[in-house]
C-alpha cells in the first residue's frame, strides 16, 4: 500500500467525525433562534401593554428576520404586529398582519378586524408634482375613530415630507394639493384602489369595472327593543289629585330609519311605544306612550353613542284609587293646606261616576317632550350591512307638571357600512 492509498483512507475516516461535529452545532443554532423568538414575543407583549407601539414594531421586524431563517410566527406574533402597525398609522401593514394571523388561526376577533378594515379603508397611491412646491393632504372632516385619525395623520406627514404616499386611507373626501395644483377625490366603501397624481394626472381606478359608490356611508333600518323602567314624578304645580312618585317596569320599542352621513356619524328617525304596566302603587294603573324620536349616532368601530330628542302622547288608565288615596295624594301635593282635600276626593268620585262608590278611576292624557342618551356595543354581524348591539340608555319626558325619567336595556339593530365579501 503506497502513500496515496494511506492519505485517501485517512481523509475518508474524517467524514463521520466532521459530521458528528457539525450536527450539534446546527441543532444549537436552531435553539438559539427559538430562544430569541420567545424573547422577542415577550418583549412585544410588555411593550404593547403600555402602548409603546414603536418598540413593538422594532421587535416585530426582528421576528420577520427570524422568519427568513425558518422560524414560524404564531397567531399572537402577527396580531401584536398588526396592533403596532395600527398604532403607528400604517393600516396597509396592519391589514397584511391581520391576514397573517388568520393564516395561522381563524378567529372571530381577527376576522371581524379584517372585515372592519375592508369596510372602512381604501388603498390609495398619491404621486406628487413639482418637488420644489410644498405638498399637503386635506380630509373633509377628520374621522372620529382613533385608528382612522392616525392613518390620516400618518399619510399627511408622509405627503408633507416625501410628496408620494401609498397606503390605506379611511373613507371620506380628500384634497391633494401642491400650490395651485390640486386634486379632489372621494373614497367610498367598496372602491377599488385609487391613484391620484398631481402635475397633470387624474384620479384613476385600477379596476375600471369596479363601480364607484358615492354619497351616504350607510342606510338601513334602526330598531331598539327592550325592557324599561318608567318613573312618574309628583305634580310640581300641586294642583292635581292624581298621585305621582310611582314607577314600574315596562317596555320600550322604536323602529325607523338610520342614515350614515359618514362612517362615524349617522342620524335616525323613529316611532314607537313606551309603556309602564301594573304599578302596585296605583292599584294596577297603566301608562301608555306613543313616541316619535329624532337622534344622532356616533360610531367608533363597535362602540356607538346615541343622543336624541322625542315627543310623546301619553294615556294613563286602568287604575283605581280609594278616597283615602286621593286625600293622601292631595295632601302630599298641598303641604300648606290651601286646598280642601276632602272636597277634592268627593269631587273626583262625583265626576267619575262609573267608579265604585268608595273609589275613583285614574284616567287622563298628556303631551310631553324629552331627551335621551345611550351607549351600545355591537356584537353581532347580520348580513353584509347590518349589526346587532346591546344598548344601555336612559332619558326623561316632561309635560310642564311632571318629570318622567326612564332607563332601558335593549337590543339594537342598525345599519353599518357594507362589508367586503
Amino acid at each position: 500500500m503506497n502513500a496515496k492509498h494511506l492519505l485517501f483512507i485517512a481523509r475518508l475516516s474524517l467524514v463521520p467525525v466532521l459530521a458528528l461535529t457539525l450536527l450539534p452545532a446546527q441543532a444549537q443554532a436552531g435553539e438559539v433562534e427559538k430562544a430569541e423568538h420567545r424573547r422577542l414575543t415577550e418583549e412585544m407583549k410588555k411593550r404593547a401593554s403600555s402602548n409603546a407601539w414603536a418598540g413593538v414594531e422594532r421587535s416585530f421586524q426582528e421576528l420577520l428576520a427570524l422568519q427568513k431563517k425558518g422560524e414560524v410566527l404564531s397567531y399572537q406574533d402577527w396580531y401584536l404586529g398588526a396592533q403596532a402597525a395600527r398604532g403607528l398609522g400604517d393600516m396597509a401593514a396592519c391589514k397584511e398582519r391581520v391576514e397573517g394571523a388568520l393564516s395561522v388561526e381563524e378567529t372571530e376577533e381577527a376576522r371581524s378586524w379584517l372585515d372592519n378594515i375592508n369596510a372602512n379603508y381604501v388603498m390609495v397611491t398619491l404621486k406628487g408634482g413639482d418637488k420644489d412646491t410644498p405638498h399637503e393632504l386635506v380630509i373633509k372632516g377628520m374621522p372620529f375613530a382613533p385608528d382612522q385619525r392616525k392613518a390620516v395623520e400618518t399619510a399627511q406627514a408622509a405627503v408633507a415630507e416625501g410628496r408620494n404616499y401609498e397606503g390605506l386611507l379611511p373613507l371620506g373626501g380628500y384634497t391633494y394639493r401642491a400650490g395651485e395644483d390640486e386634486r379632489l377625490f372621494t373614497l367610498a366603501s367598496g372602491d377599488a384602489p385609487q391613484t391620484v397624481k398631481l402635475g397633470g394626472g387624474t384620479v384613476a381606478q385600477t379596476d375600471p369595472d369596479q363601480p364607484k359608490q358615492q354619497g351616504l356611508a350607510f342606510v338601513g333600518p334602526r330598531l331598539d327593543l327592550g325592557a324599561s323602567y318608567l318613573q312618574v314624578g309628583t305634580d310640581s304645580a300641586g294642583s292635581s289629585p292624581v298621585p305621582g312618585g310611582y314607577g314600574e317596569l315596562g317596555g320600550r320599542g322604536l323602529v325607523g330609519l338610520e342614515v350614515g352621513i359618514t362612517p362615524a356619524i349617522g342620524v335616525s328617525a323613529q316611532v314607537g311605544y313606551h309603556g309602564l304596566f301594573m304599578s302596585p302603587q296605583t292599584s294596577g294603573a297603566n301608562m301608555h306612550l306613543g313616541v316619535g324620536r329624532l337622534g344622532a349616532a356616533f360610531r367608533a368601530n363597535k362602540l356607538w353613542i346615541g343622543a336624541g330628542g322625542s315627543y310623546a302622547l301619553g294615556l294613563q288608565s286602568g287604575g283605581q284609587l280609594s278616597s283615602a288615596d286621593l286625600v293622601s295624594a292631595c295632601e302630599a301635593n298641598n303641604p300648606d293646606g290651601e286646598v280642601n282635600c276632602e272636597m277634592v276626593a268627593l269631587g273626583a268620585k262625583h265626576l267619575q261616576g262609573e267608579a265604585p262608590p268608595d273609589t275613583a278611576a285614574l284616567k287622563g292624557t298628556s303631551r310631553m317632550g324629552g331627551g335621551d342618551l345611550s351607549i351600545s356595543f355591537a356584537f353581532l354581524e347580520i348580513g353584509s350591512s347590518l349589526a346587532g348591539a346591546v344598548t344601555v340608555g336612559g332619558g326623561a319626558y316632561y309635560d310642564t307638571d311632571r318629570l318622567y325619567p326612564w332607563g332601558q336595556l335593549a337590543f339594537t339593530l342598525a345599519p353599518v357600512p357594507a362589508r367586503s365579501k
